[in-house]
């Protein structure tokens, strides 16, 4: 499995994301800390740490078993600190043929076929995106822009318990050999529509995932403000 990353602190005073990739490369996951919380940089570390050692005594065969992982994660850092500390989380797992995807908050995973070029996304828990359902506002271009774009409405905090229907679930069953699953912080996706951003990923001319990142860094690092990460993986059987 080819992969490659990239971490860029925009105008922010300090990185509040954090990534995991595990050393089988089965396991991904991309956390923002919530800004408004009193310490999101440290949400996401102690959040991408849980994973770490929950991963490491862990054996995901399923869905369902990575469903479990899943809830045992979210609820990590209930009541492990006085202060009140939030992340959103993205996370996939690989399993033969089939992702298994869980996500919280706003942070993305984008999942494409290189022969198709279909692709999907994950929902936002957002005050946009249910503005954007609701039908108050139309547009990609106005979600990116609107002065709520960087509420969220869900999150992984020390304060609150999270329920299984809190999470959203996906499972890709048929991923083919070349096919690509990006993990995406909202300082990533600021800097590009999401067609946008697909394009480069399928562009035949960068060849390789390192390339790949490196066009996508190039422009965050001109344009976004805030904090971005993001992980991209090919996945080859």
């Amino acid at each position: 499995m080819n992969h490659s990353y990239f971490q860029f602190i925009g105008k922010r005073l300090r990185q509040e994301d954090a990534y995991f990739i595990s050393k089988d490369s089965h396991l991904f996951a991309v956390c923002d800390g919530v800004g408004g919380s009193q310490d999101g940089r440290m949400a996401a570390q102690m959040l991408v740490e849980s994973i770490g050692n929950k991963y490491a005594i862990s054996d995901i065969q399923t869905m369902e078993d990575f469903k479990i992982f899943t809830e045992e994660i979210v609820n990590s850092l209930w009541q492990k600190t006085f202060l009140d500390i939030a992340t959103t989380m993205s996370l996939v797992y690989l399993s033969g043929a089939s992702a298994y995807i869980a996500s919280i908050g706003d942070t993305k995973v984008y999942v494409i076929n290189s022969i198709s070029k279909d692709w999907i996304m994950t929902r936002d828990h957002s005050i946009v995106q249910e503005l954007y359902e609701a039908g108050i506002i139309h547009t990609e271009a106005e979600k990116r822009t609107h002065p709520m774009r960087n509420k969220i409405t869900k999150a992984i905090s020390s304060t609150t318990l999270l329920d299984t229907e809190d999470i959203e679930f996906k499972e890709i069953k048929t991923l083919t050999s070349g096919s690509y699953i990006l993990l995406a912080t909202d300082g990533v996706c600021e800097s590009f529509e999401h067609e946008e951003l697909i394009d480069i990923i399928l562009d035949k001319q960068l060849i390789s995932v390192q390339q790949k990142i490196a066009a996508i860094e190039e422009k965050c690092t001109r344009i976004s403000k805030d904090n971005s990460t993001c992980v991209l993986i090919e996945y080859e059987t």
